[in-house]
């Protein structure tokens, strides 16, 4: 863990405005929400999607005390990673991504990220945040996705994190016929 004393930031977001946020405070970690296999793509329009990704699930944990990926060792706590969450413009968060290591064609390999691990080679891990629990002593979860997707988008907006460059990236949603994304997705090798 990172153990520089946070300084209070200028509030991007107000979680407070946001609908169904629950005054509470930051969790240790939470469980996470697993994928749900299907066989089919879902319909209609409450659906969003996003591309799967080769990694690892972790939880980012950003706090006064520091940055520290839950359940990453700390020995393998990827500095760069720690450093670009350190900096965005929040108090306290959980955030919700993937640690992967990236292709040169930009796509991730969860056997390069077992190789990096094992390598002990951590500074060209990416950490691929696609949703926001907690915000400056609010529980967001349950916030609609979109919503939290929105304000999450709205803080790494400064980070270069939508410029898909630098160790923390935003992973970008669909909305539409989720049908024709599949069939989109499949051609592409996603």
């Amino acid at each position: 863990m990172n153990r520089q004393p946070r300084k209070r930031k200028n509030r991007l977001v107000d979680p407070a405005i946001l609908p169904y946020a629950r005054s509470a405070p930051l969790p240790a970690s939470v469980e996470p929400q697993s994928a749900q296999r299907a066989s089919s793509v879902p319909r209609g329009s409450d659906w969003v999607y996003e591309t799967k990704l080769e990694g690892v699930r972790v939880l980012a944990r950003v706090a006064a005390d520091g940055v520290r990926l839950v359940g990453v060792p700390g020995d393998l706590q990827p500095r760069g990673i720690e450093r670009a969450l350190g900096a965005l413009p929040i108090d306290a968060a959980l955030l919700d991504g993937q640690l992967v290591a990236l292709r040169g064609d930009g796509t991730s390999s969860l056997r390069e990220l077992r190789d990096a691990i094992g390598a002990g080679k951590l500074g060209s891990l990416v950490y691929e945040v696609f949703d926001l629990l907690h915000l400056d002593g609010f529980d967001l979860t349950a916030v609609e996705l979109v919503n939290r997707k929105r304000a999450l988008k709205t803080i790494l907006t400064g980070s270069g994190a939508l410029s898909n460059r630098g160790a923390v990236r935003y992973v970008h949603h669909f909305d539409g016929n989720g049908e024709e994304l599949f069939g989109e997705v499949c051609r592409l090798g996603l």
